[in-house]
This record gives C-alpha cells, sequence and structure tokens, in this order.
C-alpha cells in the first residue's frame, strides 16, 4: 500500500506562538532556557499540535512569548 500523508489539523495557537518567537529572533534553546523546560522540550512540543500540550506548558511558552492569555483563549480549541 502506498503511504500516504495525513492532512495536518489547524493550530492557530502554534502559529501564534511560532510568528512571535520569530519575530523575537528567539531559538528553541533558549526559549526552553526561558520557560524552563528541559532541553529539546521545545522542539518535542512543536511536533504536536496544542491540543496535546499540558496546561502549564501553553502557559509557559505564552508567558515567555508576551502572548496575552486572551488571544490564548480565544484560539484554544475547547473539545
Amino acid at each position: 500500500m502506498p503511504r500516504t500523508k495525513i492532512a495536518e489539523r489547524e493550530d492557530p495557537l502554534m502559529e501564534t506562538i511560532l510568528g512571535r518567537k520569530q519575530k523575537l529572533k528567539m531559538t528553541h534553546a533558549q526559549l526552553d532556557k526561558k520557560a524552563r523546560f528541559a532541553d529539546g522540550t521545545f522542539k518535542r512540543l512543536k511536533g504536536r499540535h496544542t491540543d496535546e500540550w499540558k496546561l502549564s506548558e501553553i502557559k509557559s511558552v505564552c508567558y515567555v512569548l508576551n502572548i496575552p492569555i486572551e488571544k490564548v483563549r480565544a484560539e484554544i480549541r475547547y473539545v
């Protein structure tokens, strides 16, 4: 059987996080350090949809990147 790529789900919060990280010119290692994550944690999280993140991880990343909580609430998908 041929391999097929499953379409990725939209993730507006991840787009906001990555856009803000790029605007601040922050590396994964710098974000890990400022959010008090172990080395490589953000790189691992980036590979997953934010629906699968722990709330504490979302809060830490958004705090470091100065993303307002109102914006986070608007972009989180409630299931």
